[in-house]
Parts: C-alpha cells; structure tokens; sequence
C-alpha cells in the first residue's frame, strides 16, 4: 500500500502545495491558502458542450499500476492451478487441469507485458515533449550504411524514433547523461521488449509450438515464459529504467509507490 501523504492518488502527474497564500487572480476566480494543493489539470468538453475538467494523471504511471495489479491477479490464479499425472509421446507428464482460469493467467501476462513496456513509451515521449529544446539526431544502418537522420520537433521525435532508440540516445541526449546502454538495467530492458514484442506481434510458434514436429517440447515460446517466469519482473524493469533517468534530478511522485513495491533504489 502506497504511502498516504495526503496529496492524493499517486498515479497525479504532478502535485505540491502552494508555499504561500495565493489572493484571486480574477474576479470571481477562488483565493487560496498557504498548504493547498495544486496539481496539472486538463480541461476538455463534453458532448453537450459542458467544460470538464480533471487532475491529469501521469500514463506511465496508470501503464505500471495496469502491469502491477495483473501481476498480482496473476499469481493468485497461479495458485490455484492443478496438475494431473499423464502420459506423453515422451513419457509422462502434467497437464494443466483448469482450462479457463489458465486462459485468465495468459491474458494477464500479456496485461503485464505490453503495459510494462507502454510504461517506458509514455515515459519517453513526454520527457521528449518536456525537455526537447533543439533538434534530435538518430544514426541508423541500412544495407551497412551509415545513415543521419534529423528529427526538428518533439512530434517526430515521438512518431519515428523507437521506444529503443528514445532510451537509449534520445532521452540521455536531452538530460545530459550516459546512455543505460550496456549497463545491467539494459539488458532487463531487452527482456521485457522481447516479450512484449512477441505479446504484441504474435508468431504462429508462439501460439502453438507443438507444430513443429511431434513429440516436440517448447522451452521457448511466449506461453513456455508466461509459465514458467517471474512476471513480476516486468513491471520491475520498466519501474528500474524509469528511475536510472528520474535519479538524475528529482524522483516524480508518482515513481515513488512502484519503487517501494519492488525495493529499487
């Protein structure tokens, strides 16, 4: 449970209170005293023309919060499953007895996978929106060529450079820091897109490897890692990389929860 500092959800963009009394700006606009609480809000407008309004949330952190309750909701049906002996072309076996709730479990890590990796995507593109102040390079290779691409505001940026590529060059380049690249929180990062990637672009031998040959035993398919991984470290990672860049200045508010949830600091 996430600690109670009386601002308000912890998935708030961003919140503070105000450090002195603030008199009406306009008339009939509200004064407001010292201690309030101020937040980002968005303003927006109803079918019937009706302004509404509401505390903007952080995306990442609804993306984390999304891969962190499936992970819970996960493992409680992880619990429950049965395993009957059997016999296979290879000799004997389990199965799992519960057809339904396995294909609950399934679809919770694919929960968990795509929203911890949406995660770093928000995360990327609204660093981009915030710091982007100048133009962005990106080098490629195509057919063993060196290629310069230049990316003039943060809409490119955000449109064609890969999540990949955000984390590794674009957002170290806009915070004045080291790439994660080679460092340990790296490769836990190329777990998690391998995974979300075959989440999302779902290849014929993930979905059913057995169709290899007969007798065949999967130990690489998307469901084989679903079974038989931790999948609370998928949230992890995209809660870690987030912080290797948060660190570096002030850690947002709405970081704080899944950094106690997974004891990274």
């Amino acid at each position: 449970m996430e600690k109670d500092d009386r601002l308000g959800d912890w998935r708030i963009r961003a919140v503070t209170t105000l450090a002195q009394d603030l008199p009406a700006t306009a008339s009939g606009a509200p004064a407001h005293k010292a201690g309030a609480r101020i937040t980002v809000t968005t303003v927006t407008r109803a079918p019937d023309g009706q302004s509404v309004g509401f505390v903007t949330p952080s995306a990442a952190a609804m993306a984390l919060n999304l891969a962190m309750r499936s992970v819970e909701q996960a493992q409680a049906i992880r619990e429950t499953f049965f395993f009957d002996d059997i016999v296979t072309p290879t000799g004997p076996g389990k199965a799992i007895r519960q057809e339904s709730e396995l294909y609950d479990y399934f679809e919770h890590c694919m929960i968990i996978t795509t929203f911890s990796f949406q995660a770093l995507e928000a995360f990327c593109n609204q660093t981009v929106a915030d710091e982007m102040k100048a133009a962005v390079q990106l080098e490629r290779r195509r057919e063993g060529k060196k290629l310069l691409l230049t990316l003039n505001n943060p809409a490119d940026v955000e449109r064609t450079a890969s999540t990949e590529e955000k984390l590794a060059t674009v957002v170290p380049s806009l915070l004045d820091m080291a790439s994660p690249r080679g460092k340990a929180v790296w490769g836990q990062f190329v777990m998690l897109k391998r995974a979300r990637d075959a989440t999302i672009h779902l290849k014929s031998l993930d979905q059913y490897p057995n169709r290899k040959e007969m007798g065949f035993q999967d130990e690489s398919s998307l469901f084989y890692h679903f079974l038989h991984e931790d999948m609370s470290q998928y949230p992890k990672t995209a809660a870690a990389v987030i912080y290797y860049f948060a660190r570096r200045t002030t850690v947002p508010r709405w970081l704080e929860y899944p950094l106690q949830v997974y004891g990274i600091s």
